[in-house]
């Protein structure tokens, strides 16, 4: 059912509404007649130019975020510069490489924050603009990301204030260089010298500009520097030496790179040399080589005792079997190791088998003779087992004497034979049972050769 009193207050509000909305339009009207400063439609389009031009760059000068103003500046979009280099897209084709690469080192070490430079833009030819350059740095003090903002210049850059803006550029980054950067002009007298190198002379630059090397070193190493400094002039390339010098701080091992230089048309007109302190690096490398050869020694006496094992049999009797060939080094070490343990085991019968050798010549036999007297000379007799047909051969066209070593067939007649004199020996006599035992009763009991 329908309320008419709702109705009608329903039509008195839209009334008033209507009347206000009137009202509205004809003070908008009267203020707009007015004109000048009491009434000004918002401008869009100048806010939005006001924004800045700027852009994010990694360390290595790829560009991640590329802001509207920047575009509108240069004309360079965001699909055309975002993950290119900015120095490549926004550096005039004229500008070397070098330089881009310095300016890069320059602006991440904080040598550069601001500079003045003609810019690329799309389509048209470079403006001048002035650039400012953050880098925002981790708790480490690394460089992770470049902000930078352009701005348009509205005077040009004569030649000569772009050349010399380059200069400052390149010659802050060599002078903080960590290495020593140095110039001879062709009579090899220094013309420019970095922060690193005068360091490393403990000289001023002025008192090396014009000296040449046989001012401040010894007369071979000046020597060695003309020599390689007409190398690298000769060659037209670069050379690389390493050579010890005596610096105030002592002596020092260098590494060099000399290169010549040359004028615009490719005549030489000196030598630029870099050099690097390398003797840290030296020293580290030597201890490495000591511990590594500690460690080859280390690992050569493990062969050894592996190649001539002594291996205790019985009480009193060792046995060391020998394999491969042996040669007089060999042959040494076989009786300073059989000396070793008939001390060390306080053995009265040593069993040296040669199964596994195949030739002996006259001073690897002479030897084997010299390790069994020697073993004698300790209280302990020899047994030399296990000689092969051509050995046997050998040694008897050499005419070495064996009447110091007894012979036996095999290392299993060796072993039987020195533990059956042991236990006569021990019936025999209460002798200690490190002494050498008789030989006369044993002879007939003797395996044949």
């Amino acid at each position: 059912m329908d309320n008419p009193g709702h109705v009608q207050m329903f039509g008195a509000s839209t009334e008033e509404l209507r009347a206000e909305i009137v009202a509205l339009r004809e003070r908008v009207a009267e203020l707009e007649g007015r004109g000048g400063d009491t009434y000004r439609p918002i401008d869009l389009s100048a806010m939005l130019l006001a924004e800045p031009a700027t852009f994010r760059a990694t360390p290595e000068g790829l560009v991640t975020e590329w802001s509207c103003g920047a575009e509108r500046l240069l004309g360079w979009t965001q699909q055309d510069i975002v993950g290119h280099s900015f120095l490549d897209v926004l550096s005039p084709p004229e500008v070397p490489d070098e330089h881009r690469r310095v300016g890069l080192d320059a602006i991440n070490h904080g040598h550069l924050q601001a500079s003045r430079a003609l810019t690329t833009v799309k389509g048209s030819v470079p403006v001048p603009c002035r650039w400012t350059y953050t880098v925002m740095r981790d708790a480490s003090g690394t460089a992770t990301e470049i902000f930078s903002e352009l701005e348009r210049e509205h005077t040009e850059l004569r030649p000569e204030e772009t050349l010399a803006h380059s200069r400052h550029v390149l010659l802050s980054v060599v002078n903080h260089a960590p290495g020593a950067i140095y110039v001879k002009d062709m009579q090899s007298r220094y013309v420019m010298m970095n922060r690193s190198a005068l360091r490393m002379l403990g000289k001023t630059l002025e008192e090396v500009l014009g000296r040449t090397d046989e001012d401040f070193f010894a007369s071979h190493v000046a020597a060695h520097a003309r020599v390689q400094d007409q190398r690298a002039l000769d060659e037209r390339r670069a050379v690389e030496f390493e050579y010890s010098v005596s610096l105030p701080e002592g002596t020092r091992h260098i590494f060099v790179t000399k290169f010549p230089l040359f004028d615009t048309r490719g005549e030489p007109i000196g030598v630029c040399g870099i050099g690097t302190d390398i003797t840290d690096r030296k020293q580290a490398e030597a201890e490495r080589l000591q511990m590594q050869q500690r460690m080859i020694d280390a690992q050569r006496a493990a062969l050894r005792e592996m190649a001539m094992p002594l291996v205790p049999i019985a009480n009193g009797v060792l046995a060391m079997p020998l394999v491969g060939a042996i040669d007089s080094l060999r042959a040494a070490e076989i009786m300073e190791t059989l000396l070793r343990g008939i001390e060390r085991y306080r053995a009265h019968s040593v069993i040296l088998d040669i199964t596994g050798v195949r030739m002996l010549d006259t001073q690897v036999a002479t030897a084997l003779v010299s390790a069994a007297r020697a073993a004698q000379l300790l209280g302990a007799e020899v047994l030399l087992t296990g000689i092969s047909p051509s050995v046997a051969q050998t040694l008897v066209g050499m005419g070495i004497e064996l009447s110091d070593m007894i012979t036996l067939a095999t290392l299993q007649h060796g072993i039987a034979y020195a533990l059956r004199n042991q236990r006569l020996a021990a019936a025999a006599s209460p002798r200690r049972l490190g002494s050498a035992p008789d030989r006369a009763p044993l002879e007939s009991s003797r395996p044949p050769v």
